[in-house]
């Protein structure tokens, strides 16, 4: 909604008539503001005026709050000596608050003339908002400045001239409307009434002037700077936003002033060293709220009109404060403060809060638990950001596990975080980067507890190249612990290789040659000759060590392709020496075909039909006759295999 354009303003008349008495007014006021405006108004006790000296008066009326504006002059033509016409501006809140420039006021007060016009005095009158008044003079608006700020009185050679009312104006209208209201002034001499909160003014001898220079003039001369000035300015905005709250405008006024100046030389916020001395400077809760909410960022950035402090600093000062605690800000305002720095502060953050970590405020584990969720990958891998920081926001998001380069974090950490992420193909992950550095006793226990999982990382290391030569060595020592949960976590015959090989085939383990032989079976990479030789050989061990009786369809199966490279001498020494190892005996013992066989020789004499086995194997008469354990009369093999086959 747009702001009138004019305000209207009462207005009163004072003067003689049987007595100092109001003559004309268009407003009824209270008695008791009535006998105030009626001791103001009336000439100054002791005053000796020329016929051509006026002085203004500024104070608020006790029971209406509204400003009494007049001036006074001195009335020769009344019969009593000593009288004066006052006209009085009633100024009411909305006026101050929303006139930039009060110095036009001026222009509205205007001397009566004989006969009395009382219905020009009995009217309101209108101001324009954006009306300016004359400029004033620097020199003067400076004086009366550092007297008021300092309490000081101002020493005039001569009773005050309309200049010096002018630069009592330009004050005015640099303070923001709750200054306004309590500023009291009268050019001329000071007042009784007005020796605490008002300004002081005294006529003296010639040269007299302000006593004590000011030790801090930079203040005063941004204050002059802005006063003079008929606009409103970069530092009004800053009074006018960072005052309205505050609980003794007054005595704020230089160290508000002073803080705007800090602010345009700081190119990044004042420190938190700056912003702690604002805190003690306005103490006590809901003062200056506002410019303590702006400097945390608690507000929104569009209307802040101050830097707020950096990141570090931030933490620093929430943890001196506590806003929370202290009602300033609620738990969703800190939380906005601080994702408002953005992702790039966040390494700032989580370094500052590692400062405070023995003890912690409600409010910085907020920031804490902001941070995390706001943290990306890209600033997790900042070198500068604290472990126990990636640590804990992984712990807490691992979904960015899967992005994050696992290269940064100790082996030690990695065995950390296993056992807090549930997701299987993230703790999969985890493994894999525990399985690219060396074995520590941490990553053990978790490798030997995640069993089934650890197994098909580490086969997937293996596939890759990515597992360390001393896994290599270690892992074949913990075969019974991985494959507690069997082999779920592998597919394909490439897959269950690298595992054999990586256990040192491990044939002792409980797990049956039905289970290798199922996730050999599954969907998944089909590998190299070399890797389905290993993995046949395997199987066939294990059939044959649990008895055939039991793996008919599994020796089946592998045993002709096992057979085959046995006879063109094409299965390597690794798996040889294998076979040697479990196959029976004969008299040449290293003629594993003839070894082969004499596995079906067995399982026929101990009543297995091997017949769905033989249906495999392309053997000649003689072997069929010897697998089949048939012999002639005279004790020579006996040839009838072709009785048997139809084919």
């Amino acid at each position: 909604m747009d702001r009138p354009q004019s305000i209207a303003i009462d207005q009163a008349l004072f003067g003689y008539s049987d007595g100092h008495r109001q003559l004309a007014s268009s407003v009824r006021l209270s008695a008791r503001d009535m006998y105030e405006l009626a001791s103001r108004s009336d000439l100054v006790p002791g005053a000796r005026l020329e016929p051509s000296d006026t002085y203004i008066t500024g104070f608020s009326l006790p029971e209406s709050r509204m400003f009494a504006f007049m001036k006074t002059w001195l009335a020769p033509e009344m019969p009593r000596p000593g009288c004066v016409w006052s006209h009085v501006l009633l100024l009411p809140k909305n006026f101050l608050t929303a006139q930039i420039d009060l110095g036009i006021l001026a222009t509205f007060l205007t001397r009566p003339e004989v006969p009395l016009d009382r219905q020009f005095y009995s009217s309101k009158l209108s101001v324009r908002r954006l009306a300016r008044g004359a400029p004033a003079d620097p020199s003067l608006v400076e004086r009366v400045l550092l007297a008021y700020y300092t309490s000081r009185e101002i020493l005039l050679e001569t009773p005050p001239t309309n200049d010096f009312d002018r630069a009592v104006l330009a004050v005015w209208s640099q303070q923001w409307p709750k200054l306004r209201t309590e500023f009291e002034f009268r050019t001329f001499l000071t007042s009784a009434v007005a020796l605490d909160k008002g300004l002081k003014i005294r006529v003296g001898p010639a040269g007299a002037h302000v006593s004590d220079e000011p030790s801090d003039k930079n203040w005063l001369k941004l204050a002059v700077e802005d006063a003079v000035a008929t606009e409103v300015t970069p530092l009004r905005r800053f009074l006018w936003r960072y005052g309205k709250d505050v609980t003794k405008p007054r005595r704020a006024f230089i160290d508000l002033v002073n803080l705007y100046g800090d602010s345009l030389r700081m190119d990044h916020g004042l420190t938190a060293k700056q912003v702690s001395w604002v805190f003690r400077k306005l103490p006590g809760k809901g003062n200056a709220s506002t410019l303590k909410r702006d400097l945390l960022g608690m507000s929104s950035p569009a209307l802040a009109l101050i830097p707020r402090i950096r990141a570090q600093d931030f933490v620093e000062i929430v943890s001196q404060l506590k806003p929370i605690q202290d009602g300033l800000a609620t738990d969703h305002e800190l939380a906005g403060a601080t994702s408002s720095y953005g992702v790039a502060e966040i390494p700032a953050f989580a370094l500052a809060l590692a400062k405070y970590a023995p003890e912690r405020s409600n409010e910085l584990d907020l920031i804490e638990r902001t941070i995390i969720q706001d943290a990306s990958v890209e600033v997790l891998s900042n070198p500068a950001l604290p472990t126990s920081f990636v640590l804990q926001v992984l712990r807490t998001r691992p979904v960015l596990i899967n992005k994050f380069n696992l290269e940064l974090l100790s082996v030690a950490n990695v065995a950390e975080l296993l056992p807090l992420v549930d997701n299987t193909a993230i703790r999969r992950r985890l493994i894999k980067r525990v399985f690219s550095d060396k074995p520590t006793r941490q990553a053990a226990q978790v490798i030997a507890q995640l069993n089934g999982l650890s197994l098909g990382a580490a086969v997937d290391s293996s596939k890759a190249g990515a597992l360390s030569r001393r896994w290599r060595e270690f892992l074949p020592g913990i075969a019974n612990e991985l494959l507690g949960n069997g082999l779920e976590m592998l597919d394909g015959v490439r897959s269950v290789s690298h595992a054999i090989q990586l256990l040192d085939y491990p044939v002792n383990t409980s797990v049956p040659a039905s289970e290798w032989f199922q996730s050999a079976k599954r969907s998944g990479d089909a590998g190299s000759q070399a890797d389905r030789q290993v993995v046949d050989t395997f199987i066939l061990v294990l059939s044959i060590r649990e008895g055939v009786n039991t793996n008919i369809s599994l020796v089946s199966d592998v045993l002709p392709r096992v057979r085959a490279s046995v006879i063109v001498n094409e299965l390597p020494d690794r798996l040889s020496s294998l076979l040697d190892r479990f196959l029976p005996d004969i008299s040449d013992r290293w003629d594993l075909n003839k070894r082969l066989l004499k596995v079906l020789r067995h399982a026929t004499r101990d009543g297995v039909d091997v017949t769905p086995i033989l249906q495999h194997l392309s053997l000649s008469d003689e072997e069929f006759a010897y697998s089949m354990n048939v012999t002639s009369k005279d004790g020579s093999e006996f040839n009838f295999t072709k009785l048997f086959w139809p084919w």
